[in-house]
């Protein structure tokens, strides 16, 4: 159920357990990141080899847009401000 927030318009239902609502994904706050995924270790992984977005995004097989949604929520799970120190972040995870 959403709660109000008066005559702004609502929150949604956040879901129950900490996960997202028909994602099974957990909430992860800024700077906490969780384990990634395998997409998501691939992606680093060509991240760190230099390549541009369009082609990571090729290499994935998404679209531009879905690889820099990506880019930017590891960023944000990361707690890093630019690409360089999310590589940086993820290799001291051992994620790379």
């Amino acid at each position: 159920m959403a709660k109000s927030l008066g005559p702004v318009g609502t929150l949604p239902d956040r879901g129950v357990g900490g996960l997202l609502p028909g994602t099974g994904a957990a909430r992860v706050r800024p700077g906490q990141a969780a384990e990634p995924s395998a997409v998501e270790r691939r992606l680093l992984g060509l991240l760190a080899e230099g390549l541009t977005d369009a082609t990571v995004a090729r290499r994935l097989n998404v679209s531009l847009r879905t690889e820099r949604r990506m880019v930017a929520e590891l960023m944000r799970r990361l707690g890093a401000s630019g690409r360089f120190e999310a590589g940086v972040k993820a290799a001291r995870r051992r994620w790379i």
